[in-house]
């Protein structure tokens, strides 16, 4: 009886190190098998340049790194362009894209990913194709970088205010009918014309020759250019004052 239990006494370490050998192996398999996740790191709130491809520049915002995955392999930017070109890029991530806006410069579109498949995580791309030229590709975490863009890239000379005022010169002011007159206005670089029903008060107030300060309201939120035909096209005139 006491060898028995001699025994049983020996087996249990036996037991207890087999276990712990099993274990150890199960969490090294997990930590090893588990799934890579592409890490991005946001410490910095900035764009920068990443490469230049041919004549386009890439830029990267809150992004260390850009990664893309397809057909079950994993490369970053600079190593997809080795072999493909940007447009490519597009045309491969095409599915995983949705057209969110296209501006008025030219033709600069922008994206957002439709799940975190491809890139590793929700991006934003902004493609540009300006009026001048500028067809370089910008990818970051959320919209917030349009603001960025305002004075730089191909975003520049875009804003979203949406109660604003421009100085404008007066050159000519014609009746159309009853009290309805067509004014010539200029911001010194370009014109144009637009219809305006006046009231008495405005009649006396605006005169050829002299600069007013409008007002305007952006309606609808929208990245508008920083010209006068757009900005009179996009938004509503909501006053006209003479400048002190």
């Amino acid at each position: 009886m006491t060898k028995r239990k001699n025994k049983n006494n020996k087996k249990i370490p036996v037991i207890v190190g087999v276990i712990i050998t099993l274990l150890l192996i199960g969490i090294l398999l997990i930590i090893f098998l588990k799934p890579k996740k592409i890490d991005y790191h946001y410490a910095h709130d900035a764009i920068k340049e990443y490469l230049t491809y041919n004549d386009q520049k890439v830029y990267l915002y809150n992004l260390d790194e850009l990664k893309i995955k397809l057909d079950k392999k994993e490369v970053t930017l600079e190593e997809y362009l080795k072999a493909k070109s940007l447009d490519d890029l597009f045309k491969d991530v095409h599915d995983n894209l949705v057209l969110k806006k296209e501006l008025k410069d030219g033709g600069t579109k922008i994206y957002e990913t439709k799940n975190k498949k491809v890139f590793g995580d929700n991006l934003v791309i902004i493609a540009c194709h300006t009026t001048d030229g500028n067809n370089d590709v910008y990818f970051g975490p959320n919209l917030d970088y349009l603001k960025a863009l305002k004075d730089d890239g191909c975003g520049k000379n875009f804003f979203e205010d949406k109660e604003f005022t421009r100085v404008y010169t007066i050159k000519a002011v014609k009746k159309v009918k009853d009290d309805l007159y067509s004014l010539t206005i200029s911001d010194g670089t370009k014109e144009v014309v637009i219809e305006r029903t006046l009231s008495k008060e405005s009649k006396n107030i605006i005169k050829a020759g002299k600069k007013y300060i409008f007002y305007f309201k952006n309606k609808y939120g929208e990245l508008i250019k920083e010209d006068i035909q757009e900005i009179f096209d996009k938004c509503e005139l909501t006053g006209v004052v003479p400048e002190e």
